[in-house]
């Protein structure tokens, strides 16, 4: 339901049940805040200001969760967090683009799904990269401890760089993962960054696009009654020709985006 809103912002906030696999009755209560920003948000968020004729749109979107019941979360019973997730139409240049030093001798990456070709997804000792054409039903996970604040996703078909930053939790909290099975130990080897590239179900290739995901998580947390947890996901669209996306690039992820057209 709405709570506030304005030009610039929207509050929203629902109380909702759930029930998890094992039977555990889940209540809580979900705030999420939306702000589009302006140019002194990105240079106090990631300090880097845009040029003035670059055009560009961003949000960040903030969210609050709350454990409405009477008795506190557990490991044995279940744990609550945050997924934050935006959808966007593939492309065959799309490259997701992960900052991470020396990424192609210590990455500890979760894949899903097909396996993926090095075509798909490489590494050297800038980044990780992935390709999201929407073609090709894949999916890799940053562990919490490997993860950056800052990732993201260029797309030279349409002229576009895209920024996500995220607020991280400590390397000791518990983080999902995307496997769809049971595990004796769900809330280890977990991911703060997971990417999804939509496809066939048979994990085929296809001629046909159709999306792909830039996601965060939170922390999972043994909410005691009336504690909660937050997660903060900012998302920002740069559109320019290649040098002037670089302005951004550069210093936000450590990449000359004219290097990564295979």
């Amino acid at each position: 339901s709405l709570v506030t809103k304005s030009e610039e912002a929207i509050e929203l906030e629902q109380r909702f049940a759930l029930t998890n696999f094992i039977g555990t009755n889940f209540l809580l209560h979900l705030k999420r805040s939306i702000l589009l920003l302006n140019r002194d948000h990105i240079a106090s968020k990631l300090d880097v200001l845009p040029a003035d004729d670059l055009p560009w749109v961003g949000y960040e979107a903030s969210h609050v969760l709350t454990n409405l019941a009477d008795d506190s979360l557990s490991l044995s019973t279940g744990l609550a967090g945050i997924w934050s997730a935006g959808m966007f139409e593939g492309g065959d240049q799309a490259i997701v683009i992960i900052p991470m030093e020396n990424a192609k001798a210590n990455a500890k990456l979760l894949t899903y799904m097909g396996p993926l070709r090095k075509d798909r997804l490489w590494l050297d000792d800038q980044a990780v990269y992935f390709k999201v054409d929407g073609k090709y039903r894949s999916k890799i996970g940053v562990p919490v401890d490997q993860a950056p604040n800052i990732y993201g996703c260029y797309d030279p078909e349409q002229n576009r760089l895209t920024i996500v930053r995220l607020l991280l939790g400590e390397e000791a909290d518990h983080y999902s993962n995307s496997h769809p099975n049971v595990q004796p130990l769900p809330y280890t080897n977990g991911e703060a960054i997971p990417i999804y590239n939509n496809g066939p179900m048979d994990y085929q290739p296809t001629e046909e696009v159709s999306f792909y995901e830039l996601e965060s998580t939170s922390p999972l947390k043994a909410l005691a009654p009336q504690e909660s947890l937050s997660h903060t996901h900012l998302m920002c669209h740069f559109y320019g020709s290649t040098d002037e996306l670089n302005v951004m690039a550069e210093p936000l992820l450590g990449i000359d985006l004219g290097t990564l057209h295979r």
